[in-house]
């Protein structure tokens, strides 16, 4: 039997839980998650089965998108409530995080069926089918929750969002001009539709939306950041006009690596105008840039700074200096190590007449959208001609492609033998042709000016724009694009075409890349092309 004192301490522990509950909520909301979790695990080890608190640190897992455990949170919370509305949402949520589109489906279909007018759970609904890639049912949801809610944005942004995935991108367009238009001052409404004029290669209209609105706050949706925190610098961020003669400039990378690859030349640009840059990429990169320029000093991200005046993102310098792609300079040359290269040459072994063709099926899983761009390395591998010398240039193999190198065992795979992206760069200059999904690699060898193929997904990267199968900022890729099927087949279909019409180049036009290898390569695939 439970004792007066017992009892009373546990009413203590209650109120004492209670008063710190507000005081955690706020901490969560502004993103202070490790002291927002304390809190909420100490009312839990007094009151295990405390709803609200189960189901907060829910939420806090999928912010940190740890899908799994938010799961965990939220079926402790359901015990509790099974019918809570708003649990029901956050369940599906979770689900649709793990792409577990089926149960993701369940949950907010039975919160829709408790209060079926309701717009929010309407939108998470599309939101399901968007990612599902059932784009129409997506649309629908959307446009049902503007009958419902026809004065609010949030509706007609996901029906932005919905003709964006149907790459109907001028409609999308429109849609966020309006939102911007009608709700001034709301939402996210520019950093939605930057990507989308970036795309459709209307760089005055970004230039002049972000004159108007500030820079710093819709760079996002231009280029996001891998972790989604971007850093905080004790000296000004540099801004156009500022003269740097004499001045010493930070200019720090917060993309990926083909990001940061893409701008280095930005950092050539800005030693033009008078700075001494540090120039702060990823470890990976190091090595590869340490000779890029004697104006530049190149530095580890985590490393300790040299002393600097002003600082700048590298990604945002384009937009900063308003050049449009057609107006950037060159990438800058990249000088590799000529023992680096010999000693990856003799690792490939002689060459024995065929075309070496070195491949990347896969980037970064933590991009947003690693499930369009990426592609299964089987399906690559089985697509591949027969007679082509094939070097992967991935370092690391995804587990449910390990299997695929039995398809052509011929294949060489150097893994963790490619410490950095200065061995990759020494890989790629003993190859022929690099092709590769929209990653680093393809940026990598790109910048080295080897002939490099690109696979892009149908709704692309904005960088790559719409339609066109060449890139302005590169002057040797061709990209290949999926068409509205969004599948990967028929694209590698077309590659292994040109791959063979490109493997009976003689080696003599191949070697040094010469304009008529390239004539004859491209004669080869027409005719090929029209049998």
């Amino acid at each position: 039997m439970t004792t007066l004192a017992q009892s009373i301490r546990a009413s203590a522990y209650q109120l004492l839980g209670d008063w710190q509950l507000p005081w955690a909520v706020h901490m969560h909301r502004r993103g202070q998650l490790a002291q927002a979790r304390r809190v909420y695990r100490r009312i839990l080890a007094r009151t295990p089965r405390h709803f609200s608190v189960l189901q907060l640190m829910g939420l806090l897992e999928l912010k940190r998108m740890r899908y799994g455990r938010a799961l965990q949170w939220l079926e402790r919370a359901r015990e509790i409530k099974p019918e809570d509305l708003i649990l029901l949402g956050h369940l599906g949520c979770a689900y649709l995080g793990q792409r577990r589109f089926v149960e993701a489906e369940h949950w907010i279909q039975k919160a829709r069926a408790l209060r079926p007018d309701d717009m929010s759970i309407c939108i998470n609904l599309g939101q399901v089918y968007l990612h599902a890639g059932r784009l129409d049912e997506a649309l629908a949801c959307f446009q049902e929750a503007q009958g419902l809610a026809p004065h609010r944005p949030e509706p007609l942004a996901a029906e932005g969002w919905a003709l964006r995935d149907m790459r109907r991108i001028d409609e999308a367009t429109q849609i966020f001009r309006d939102l911007i238009a009608r709700f001034p001052g709301q939402g996210q409404w520019p950093t939605d539709l930057l990507p989308l004029l970036v795309m459709s290669g209307k760089h005055p209209e970004v230039f002049a939306l972000l004159r108007e609105r500030g820079m710093a706050a819709h760079f996002d949706g231009l280029i996001p950041p891998p972790d989604r925190r971007l850093r905080a610098f004790g000296k000004p961020r540099w801004q156009p006009g500022v003269p740097l003669g004499g001045l010493t400039l930070l200019v720090h990378t917060e993309a990926g690596f083909g990001d940061a690859l893409q701008g280095l030349r930005m950092a050539l640009v800005m030693a033009d105008r008078g700075a001494q840059v540090v120039l702060e990429v990823w470890p990976a990169l190091q090595r590869l840039l340490h000779a890029l320029d004697t104006r530049i000093t190149v530095v580890a991200r985590g490393s300790s700074l040299p002393p600097y005046d002003l600082h700048v993102d590298l990604e945002h310098l384009p937009f900063l200096l308003e050049m449009a792609p057609d107006q950037m300079p060159p990438p800058p040359p990249l000088v590799l190590p000529a023992p680096g290269v010999a000693a990856w040459a003799a690792r490939l072994g002689q060459r024995d007449g065929r075309l070496r063709v070195g491949f990347a099926c896969t980037g970064n899983p933590r991009h947003g959208r690693d499930m369009d761009r990426s592609m299964r390395l089987a399906h690559f591998l089985n697509a591949m001609p027969q007679g082509v010398d094939l070097v992967c240039l991935q370092r690391v193999i995804r587990p449910q492609d390990t299997g695929a190198f039995a398809l052509r065992p011929e294949v060489r795979v150097f893994g963790e033998q490619l410490a950095d992206f200065a061995d990759t760069a020494a890989l790629i200059e003993n190859l022929d042709l690099v092709i590769s999904v929209d990653t680093g690699v393809a940026h990598l060898a790109a910048s080295l000016g080897k002939p490099t193929w690109i696979m892009v997904s149908y709704i692309p990267d904005p960088r790559w724009m719409l339609d066109r199968d060449d890139s302005p900022w590169y002057p040797s890729v061709r990209l290949y694009r999926q068409g509205p099927d969004t599948r990967w087949g028929p694209v590698l279909k077309r590659v292994a075409a040109d791959v063979s019409a490109r493997a009976q180049v003689p080696r003599a036009l191949l070697e040094g890349h010469s304009t008529e290898a390239m004539a004859v390569t491209m004669s080869a695939t027409e005719a090929q092309s029209c049998q």
